[in-house]
């Protein structure tokens, strides 16, 4: 698989992710399948050589984490745009270097 279609990957897993599972009412089979999840999405990720690359990607997982913490009990959507200006802004980055790594 290419760098870009990892990238691809890892970002539609972000974003889809259930950083809530434990609000489930079957909350033990949830919490597996999201540390099942979580695990693919490591996995996924360590296929790229690019340490910073990978570094990236982690931290975009994070951000997306804090967006998670900060709407647990209410909508925020501050804390929306900041992880749509972060994810741009990563992926921006990532598209970037990934074309100069081709060249």
């Amino acid at each position: 698989m290419a760098t870009m279609e990892i990238i691809n990957k890892a970002v539609t897993m972000i974003n889809e992710h259930d950083f809530f599972w434990f609000y489930a009412d079957y909350e033990a089979s949830a919490r597996e399948s999201s540390r099942g999840h979580m695990e693919a999405f490591v996995e996924l990720v360590n296929y790229i050589l690019d340490v910073d690359t990978r570094k990236a990607l982690k931290d975009l997982w994070m951000a997306r984490y804090e967006w998670a913490k900060k709407n647990m009990f209410e909508i925020n959507k501050e804390a929306l745009k900041v992880y749509q200006a972060i994810e741009a802004k990563t992926l921006e980055m990532l598209t970037t270097s990934t074309f100069a790594m081709a060249a």
